[in-house]
């Protein structure tokens, strides 16, 4: 609560996004502590909850907040399943905005059916991902990567002390992706 005041106490005019990924940050702020904050932190306004369990899916959808919640693929499925007011951060459909629309549009209309189709692939997505581009790199090598897709020429650089996947590994993953999932790319 200390670390909300002081950030967003000093930018009253501002609104902000908690981005809660223990993965990296040792720390995991859970549902009910959300709560808690909107009440004295009213320019909060969103949180991107990593990969929460099946009850703390549930629990943000009992609870009556003032703060938005994103999930990513793989929750935001069966989220909207539940309770169809969360958000949606898209990461691995980034490299195909035909099936991030369908996958968002399905939520909001809770299409069980299209939502399990679609979910079903992710796993052959991130196969292919790590198949063909091995390593440990930082969220936004794999956003330059995913955007490749859409822009091939938008550059895929990343400032040192980062790096960004070489060429050949994106159009390895690019030219696998298409292969393993057609219905994915026009």
């Amino acid at each position: 609560l200390i670390f909300f005041k002081i950030v967003c106490g000093a930018f009253p005019d501002y609104f902000f996004m908690h981005y809660n990924n223990a993965l990296r940050s040792k720390k995991r702020l859970i549902p009910k502590d959300y709560k808690r904050i909107a009440e004295e932190i009213p320019n909060l306004v969103a949180v991107k909850f990593i990969a929460p369990s099946f009850d703390e899916i549930h629990q943000f959808a009992a609870l009556d907040l003032p703060i938005r919640v994103f999930f990513l693929e793989y929750a935001y499925g069966y989220g909207s399943m539940v309770y169809n007011q969360f958000g949606y951060l898209a990461s691995i459909t980034n490299c195909s905005y035909k099936i991030m629309r369908k996958y968002y549009q399905a939520g909001i209309r809770q299409d069980w059916d299209t939502i399990l189709k679609i979910h079903n692939d992710f796993p052959v997505v991130y196969e292919t991902l790590f198949g063909n581009c091995p390593g440990n790199k930082i969220d936004s090598s794999y956003d330059k990567l995913f955007l490749q897709f859409a822009i091939p020429e938008f550059p895929a650089r990343i400032l040192p002390p980062y790096q960004a996947f070489p060429e050949e590994q994106v159009e390895a993953f690019k030219l696998a992706a298409r292969e393993n999932l057609p219905h994915w790319f026009p």
